[in-house]
């Protein structure tokens, strides 16, 4: 949960990630609809993507990777009474045949930007790669992606799809999302 609202004294709580990320994706064209999806991380991050993928889209796999195999499989299981999810081990990332890669986890954001959650042998030439971390803009996971011919989305698009689902939620109106766009790019 990252947004709350106050209605007549009652707090209710949205969270606003999952929609952001899952709304970035298709800012950039990407169809999700039966494609297996592979997300690194079982945190916070991961749950509101796995979930949104999940309740959103027909036909998705979801493929959560990490270090904590239990924090994983978890993560999997409950998924998995809304979509087809298993967990498997980090180090085997790049053998599930994904479609599309999201990197939920921290890893590779500033000051730490020269690391990346997985290495490049993991990146299938062609997937399309999305990073929820957006400082730096382009994460070093994003660069060997690009590298490796993927179409990639950084995550200052997430940053802005649920800043603007949270203003919407708070404002009860359409947000401005370009001005949001040009604000968190720096331009005005």
């Amino acid at each position: 949960m990252n947004v709350v609202l106050n209605r007549g004294g009652e707090l209710i709580g949205y969270s606003t990630d999952g929609y952001g990320a899952v709304k970035a994706l298709g800012q950039e064209g990407i169809r999700l609809e039966g494609k297996r999806v592979l997300l690194l991380g079982y945190g916070g991050g991961a749950r509101a993507v796995a979930f949104e993928l999940a309740r959103s889209l027909k036909g998705i796999e979801i493929i959560i990777a990490g270090r904590d195999a239990a924090r994983a499989s978890a993560l999997a299981g409950e998924v998995a009474a809304l979509a087809p999810s298993r967990a498997i081990p980090l180090g085997e990332a790049g053998t599930v045949g994904a479609e599309v890669m999201i990197n939920c986890t921290p890893v590779g954001m500033w000051p730490n930007a020269d690391a990346s959650p997985v290495p490049a042998e993991s990146i299938a030439m062609g997937m399309v790669v999305m990073d929820l971390v957006y400082n730096p803009a382009e994460t070093r996971l994003l660069k060997i992606a690009r590298a490796r011919g993927c179409r990639v989305i950084g995550g200052l698009e997430m940053l802005v799809q649920q800043g603007a689902k949270a203003f919407e939620i708070w404002f009860g109106r359409e947000a401005p999302v370009a001005v949001m766009r040009k604000a968190v790019e720096g331009r005005s």
